[in-house]
């Protein structure tokens, strides 16, 4: 972009998804004549990596203080509920934004998936039992088939009209996906407030309030879910009557997951990616960080790895140290030092991984006492029973299958 020819901005932006960041390169120069022979550059930035914040994409009202109440009254409409005259329904959809937004034509209880609910409002494609809640009569449901997400259609009274919201998590891929009527939200695990209420909405009107709580020890959420209808701007912002309860901690399983994956490109190669990106060596790839940005991104790790990398003890022997007051063999190790805990049967371990130019935190505990090991890599973990190399309830690696010795 140019200010009449005198002042020219160009800049180029490259979205490192998984990483996190984007990679940021802007130039500005000035000229004052049209040959632009007298040109004068300023780089601004080059290569740079700038990290992404975590957002709130949660959409606030499109009016500014907006009142539902005060609507009515500015238009000369009765301010009772259920009152607004059609063609005001329509003029309010379209100043709210939500016209824009939501499904047509809008879900029906009465046919497809919710056609089949039981008395209490709900359809169950999931083989466990759940404790589900009796569902308000303007609420239908649907529990997903991997027990771990639900799909309703609620009934807007004061709109006359229905909207539909998903909800569910991911334990495999560490995400939470919401949904309402068009708007879709992917929000990671790690970005939550665990415990605590969070909302998103659409456009303020059409909100979801949720609570998740990790049950590490059972391998499931704790879930608690409420739809509602909100008009207002100042407390109370929602309406009692439309506040429905769809999940009242109810426990989603974690459900299992293949650990052991493989690249996500198969045929990757390092020699070739750096060929490719025009980097001799491993070497010449440690002194560009965006590089080593756009490797870790392409290879889908960098949701895995943890902000603040590992440091290694400078204390240690052979690659060790010790709070296990027993004698334990150990080897010497190198590039890689690894702490042995006070119970003598848990490994955490900081390994240097050179070409990413960061240290990489792995752990291993070994449980006698419930018979279980934890295998883990930065933010991820694994747990498997041990119970004779035979897989119990509690294994969320279905492809591991310890046999002693081996």
């Amino acid at each position: 972009m140019d200010f009449y020819g005198i002042y020219e901005l160009s800049f180029s932006l490259v979205n490192f998804f998984n990483d996190r960041k984007y990679l940021l390169n802007m130039n500005i120069s000035h000229s004052y004549e049209s040959s632009r022979n007298d040109t004068v550059l300023y780089v601004l930035f080059k290569d740079s990596l700038i990290p992404k914040d975590v957002c709130e994409w949660s959409m606030d009202y499109n009016i500014k203080g907006f009142s539902l109440f005060l609507w009515k009254v500015d238009r000369h409409l009765p301010t009772a509920k259920l009152s607004i005259p059609d063609e005001y329904l329509l003029q309010l959809m379209d100043e709210t934004g939500l016209a824009g937004y939501t499904d047509n034509p809008m879900c029906n209880t009465s046919v497809g998936i919710y056609s089949t609910t039981a008395a209490n409002g709900w359809t169950s494609g999931c083989g466990m039992i759940m404790n589900l809640p009796n569902l308000h009569a303007d609420v239908k449901c649907v529990m997903l088939s991997t027990c771990n997400g639900v799909q309703c259609c609620v009934k807007s009274p004061e709109l006359r009209r229905n909207y539909q919201v998903h909800f569910s998590i991911d334990y495999c891929s560490q995400s939470l996906f919401i949904q309402i009527e068009k708007v879709f939200y992917t929000k990671a695990l790690h970005d939550l407030r665990w415990g605590e209420p969070e909302e998103f909405s659409l456009l303020g009107i059409y909100r979801v309030r949720y609570t998740i709580e990790d049950l590490f020890e059972d391998r499931s959420y704790l879930v608690s879910l409420e739809a509602m209808d909100c008009y207002e701007t100042r407390p109370p912002q929602c309406d009692t009557g439309t506040t429905y309860t769809i999940l009242n901690r109810a426990v989603f399983p974690k459900g299992l997951c293949t650990w052991n994956q493989s690249f996500v490109d198969p045929n990757f190669s390092l020699t070739t990616w750096l060929a490719n990106n025009s980097i001799g060596n491993v070497s010449d790839l440690m002194q560009t960080d965006y590089k080593v940005s756009q490797l870790m991104d392409e290879l889908s790790i960098s949701q895995y790895l943890l902000s603040q990398s590992c440091s290694q003890s400078s204390n240690a022997v052979n690659g060790w140290t010790s709070s296990c007051a027993k004698m334990v063999i150990k080897p010497n190790i190198s590039g890689a030092v690894c702490h042995l805990q006070e119970d003598c049967t848990s490994v955490e371990c900081c390994v240097g991984v050179e070409y990413l130019t960061r240290n990489v935190k792995i752990f291993l505990t070994i449980d006698p006492c419930t018979s279980e090991l934890q295998v883990g890599q930065k933010e991820r973990h694994w747990l498997a029973g041990v119970n004779k190399g035979i897989n119990d309830s509690k294994l969320s690696l279905n492809t591991t299958l310890l046999v002693w010795g081996t």
